[in-house]
């Protein structure tokens, strides 16, 4: 699923980190991720802790990018 599908889901204030190998990318709010993280990410799993949602995802290579639309 893409980031900003699974995004959608929740409030624009909610707390979340967006994770990609073990390294934070972003810190802040739903509505505050960048539009260049939401295009080219996808979700890879995810979980709740203290209030914060943790993002794991990983960037979507061009090929399959294409796939997507065939």
């Amino acid at each position: 699923m893409r980031l900003f599908e699974f995004l959608s889901f929740f409030d624009e204030s909610t707390m979340v980190k967006i994770i990609d190998n073990d390294e934070v990318l972003m810190e802040c709010k739903v509505g505050e991720v960048t539009q260049r993280v939401l295009n080219c990410r996808f979700l890879k799993k995810c979980h709740i802790e203290n209030g914060i949602l943790f993002v794991y995802t990983e960037i979507s290579q061009p090929e399959d990018m294409l796939d997507e639309y065939e």
